[in-house]
C-alpha cells in the first residue's frame, strides 16, 4: 500500500513538473557533454613566488608572474559563448593531439614537459648565481607511444633498464635496439607511479631503422644545495613557464633585486643550456598581462616576439616588451630597465 502511494506521488510530481524536469535534464546534459574542442582565453597572471618556494631570505620589491592560456572545456554553452566573446577562441583538440591519443595522454605529456623545465630552471638559475647543485643521473621518460607500437609501456614511464642493462640516455637505448632482430621482444624495467614494473616492447622497423615505436625524452635528476619547492596545481602542465621559473629562482638566490620593483610577466621554454624556446598562445598571455597591468612582458624571440610586438603597437598598449633569446641575455635586458 505504501509503495502504491509513493508511486502515485512520484507520478503526480512528474506529471505536474515535466517541463521543469526536461529543462533541468537538458541543462545538465549541456554542461556535462564535452565535444572534442577547448576554448582558449587569457588567464590572470600567477605570482611565481606562490608556485616556487626557494629556501633563502632574499626578497624583491617587484614580482615575476607566469602568464598562461586558460583552456575551458568544450561544452556546448562555452562553444556558443566563444562565438560572441572576442577573447574566447574555439580550438580543436586535434591541434595538440598526435594521432588519436586521448586528452589524458595530452595532459600526461604536459606534466612531463613541466617537470623537465623545472629541473632546467634550477640548473640555469643555480649556474648563473654560482650556487652548487648535483645532477644525480639522467632519466629516460616515455613521452609518446605510436599507434603502430606493440608494447605495454605508458606515457610517463621512467625506463630504468632494458634486458637487465641499465640505461640513462636515450641514445644508449636506441643503440641497443639496433642490435636486436625484427620481431624480438625486449624487456623493460620501468618506474610507474613510484613502483617498479616489468614491461615489454616488440622490435619493428621503419625507414631502415629498428625501433619500439615510442618517443623518448631525457630528464635530469637534480639535487640543489638550496631547497626549491614547486607548488603547481594538478591541472597545470606544459613547458612554457620555464624561463619565468628560472628568473624567479635566480632572483631568490641573489641579493640583487632584479625586478627593480616592477611587475614582470612573460613566457617561454628553457632548455638545458639556457636557450629560450617558442610557445603557443602568446596573444592570450600578452592579453592577460595587459589586463592585469603588468609593467613588462617577456616573449621568446622569433614569431612569438614579433606577434607580441605587433599587438602592442596596434593597440598602443603601455607595456615594456623584452625579446628573450636565452637566460643570460634576458638578465642583461632586465638590468637596462
Amino acid at each position: 500500500m505504501n509503495n502504491n502511494k509513493l508511486y502515485d506521488k512520484v507520478k503526480s510530481f512528474i506529471k505536474n513538473n515535466y517541463v521543469f524536469l526536461l529543462v533541468l535534464a537538458l541543462i545538465i546534459f549541456l554542461f556535462n557533454y564535452k565535444l572534442d574542442y577547448e576554448i582558449y582565453t587569457y588567464g590572470t597572471p600567477l605570482k611565481l613566488d606562490s608556485r616556487i618556494v626557494v629556501d633563502t631570505d632574499n626578497e624583491s620589491k617587484g614580482k615575476f608572474y607566469l602568464t598562461y592560456v586558460e583552456a575551458r572545456p568544450g561544452i556546448i554553452p562555452f562553444i556558443l559563448l566563444s562565438k560572441i566573446i572576442p577573447s574566447w577562441d574555439l580550438v580543436s583538440l586535434d591541434n595538440s593531439r598526435i594521432e588519436n591519443e586521448s586528452a589524458e595522454d595530452i595532459q600526461e605529456r604536459g606534466k612531463i614537459d613541466l617537470y623537465t623545465v623545472n629541473d632546467y630552471a634550477i640548473k640555469n638559475a643555480f649556474d648563473e648565481a654560482n650556487v652548487p647543485y648535483i645532477i644525480n643521473n639522467k632519466e629516460i621518460v616515455v613521452y609518446y607511444i605510436f599507434e603502430s607500437a606493440d608494447t605495454d609501456l605508458k606515457i610517463g614511464d621512467v625506463i630504468k633498464s632494458v634486458d637487465n642493462i641499465n640505461v640513462y640516455e636515450t641514445e644508449d637505448l636506441t643503440s641497443y635496439i639496433q642490435t636486436k632482430n625484427i620481431g624480438d621482444k625486449v624487456s623493460f624495467i620501468v618506474l610507474r607511479d613510484g613502483k617498479e614494473k616489468v614491461c615489454y616492447g616488440i622490435v619493428s622497423e621503419e625507414e631502415n631503422k629498428k625501433l619500439i615505436g615510442v618517443y623518448l625524452v631525457s630528464n635530469i635528476n637534480i639535487t640543489p644545495s638550496v631547497d626549491v619547492n614547486f607548488k603547481y596545481k594538478s591541472s597545470e602542465s606544459g613547458p612554457s613557464g620555464g624561463l619565468m621559473s628560472t628568473l624567479e629562482i635566480y632572483d631568490k638566490l641573489v641579493e640583487e633585486d632584479i625586478t627593480k620593483g616592477l611587475k614582470i610577466a612573460g613566457t617561454g621554454t628553457i632548455d638545458y643550456e639556457g636557450n629560450v624556446g617558442p610557445i603557443g598562445g602568446v596573444k592570450y598571455k600578452l592579453m592577460g598581462a595587459v589586463k592585469n597591468k603588468m609593467d613588462v612582458f617577456i616573449a621568446p624571440t622569433g614569431e612569438n616576439y614579433e606577434e607580441a610586438k605587433e599587438i602592442i603597437e596596434e593597440n598602443n598598449y603601455k607595456i615594456k616588451l623584452i625579446e628573450a633569446k636565452d637566460f643570460k641575455q634576458v638578465l642583461e635586458e632586465l638590468k637596462k630597465l
